[in-house]
């Protein structure tokens, strides 16, 4: 009994000490002879890190921290997002296609997570709102930086 007690309480602590993600931007390679997925995670204390599996291998690296102003300017953009926030197909009209690379980007509102842009099928999918477009570039100029 002593013991599930001290499991629950390491439990706990584990979830409370970790951050839990604002930013998240995951890349996939498609179909490739060498597969490579990536993250770039920001997370709600300003921690910015980048994940890379390449063929089962993973890499995770720190890639910087947000300033405080910089932070609070960030949760400020995500809370001005609606939370029904509706992915728009910019390529309605082309051809879709399998195996090309993907991208998403992804937002943690609140605790409930909301896709803000995606590359999928060589369609381009982005919620019509400047500010998840902004959170999109950001993320984008981060990986940039990180890789």
């Amino acid at each position: 009994m002593k013991i599930l007690i001290l499991l629950s309480i390491i439990g706990i602590s584990s979830n409370a000490f970790s951050a839990e993600f604002l930013v998240k931007m995951t890349r996939a390679s498609g179909f490739s002879p060498m597969p490579r997925s990536s993250q770039l995670i920001i997370t709600e204390d300003g921690k910015i890190t980048s994940v890379v599996n390449v063929q089962s291998k993973i890499t995770k690296s720190a890639v910087g921290t947000l300033s405080a102003k910089a932070l609070t300017n960030l949760k400020d953009t995500i809370e001005r997002i609606a939370d029904d926030a509706v992915l728009v197909d910019l390529d309605a009209k082309r051809p879709q296609c399998a195996d090309a690379p993907g991208r998403r980007v992804e937002i943690n509102k609140g605790g409930k997570t909301l896709i803000v842009s995606a590359v999928r099928n060589c369609h381009k999918y982005e919620v019509a709102d400047a500010d998840a477009s902004n959170l999109s570039k950001l993320a984008e100029s981060l990986d940039s930086i990180a890789r």
